[in-house]
């Protein structure tokens, strides 16, 4: 059994959101980004949700493309800070490739 039309629909969206993701923390790097510059910066380049952030940075990091630390309110995500690990900086340059993240 495959997935339906709708699931099929939203696995591309997710690997494409991965991607967004990786390619918008490339624009700041090697310096951390905060979540919520990341939301902005996300919106800016055209995401029309991050709604689902989370989902897809635990992704990123479970990869070890990403390193999340906490911020200054350890009770706000929004402050934590994010940084594009070595694995990241391979994926990015085309050097390691990963089917659910889409550049």
């Amino acid at each position: 059994m495959g997935l339906g039309n709708e699931n099929i629909a939203q696995v591309m969206r997710n690997k494409k959101m991965r991607g967004q993701i990786m390619r918008t923390l490339a624009i700041f790097y090697p310096d951390p980004v905060m979540v919520c510059d990341l939301k902005v910066a996300l919106i800016t380049r055209g995401a029309n949700s991050v709604a689902e952030l989370e989902r897809h940075l635990k992704y990123l990091e479970d990869a070890e493309y990403i390193h999340l630390k906490d911020g200054l309110d350890k009770t706000v995500r929004d402050d934590d800070l994010i940084e594009i690990t070595a694995a990241g900086v391979k994926l990015l340059e085309g050097d390691i490739e990963d089917i659910s993240v889409m550049l």
